[in-house]
């Protein structure tokens, strides 16, 4: 049964690309599909208690983030800005939100980190090939990108763990014992 989910997950992140590249938004469905796959994927892995955990300590990491990124724009502007709809989508922040459930607090921040970064190396790569005024970032589509080799990580490896901080614990002392 974990396979169906795990393949519902991946579809929906190849379509949240395509969609994304093609037409800078995200369907519903695409979005309905990712949600509901992780949260199967992930309540075959864990406890309630340990995802609720997880995830809320993963959407305030998001809440600083967007307040910061708001900040930024605000600041840049010398007002408050509108920030969604003009800088980030609705799909994006429901995508985001539905990573919150899967990683542990270290994979969710190099999550977004990487999403980021592939997303601002996208942006300069194509603004220097089409240059344009309007240019518009797939985030969700940068996100799909990055979670899909994590996940393919997190399938094949038996002490890889996206959901866990197990692992991360056991590389960390192995860089610094105590």
């Amino acid at each position: 049964m974990q396979w169906l989910f795990i393949a519902l997950v991946f579809s929906a992140c190849l379509w949240s690309i395509v969609d994304d590249v093609r037409h800078r938004s995200v369907s519903i469905l695409c979005l309905l599909m990712l949600v509901v796959g992780l949260s199967c994927w992930i309540f075959g892995q864990q406890s309630l208690s340990a995802i609720l955990q997880r995830t809320g300590l993963n959407v305030v990491v998001l809440i600083l983030e967007l307040f910061l990124v708001w900040s930024y724009f605000s600041a840049k502007h010398k007002k408050a800005v509108s920030f969604f709809d003009t800088y980030i989508g609705w799909g994006d922040i429901v995508m985001l939100l539905s990573f919150c459930l899967v990683f542990n607090i270290y994979w969710f921040v190099v999550f977004l980190l990487c999403s980021c970064i592939i997303s601002l190396l996208f942006w300069i790569i194509y603004s220097s090939i089409r240059p344009s005024k309007n240019i518009t970032i797939p985030f969700a589509a940068m996100m799909g990108i990055c979670f899909i080799p994590i996940f393919i990580a997190d399938i094949v490896s038996g002490a890889f763990c996206i959901c866990n901080d197990d692992y991360i614990y056991r590389v960390l002392y192995n860089f610094y014992p105590l």
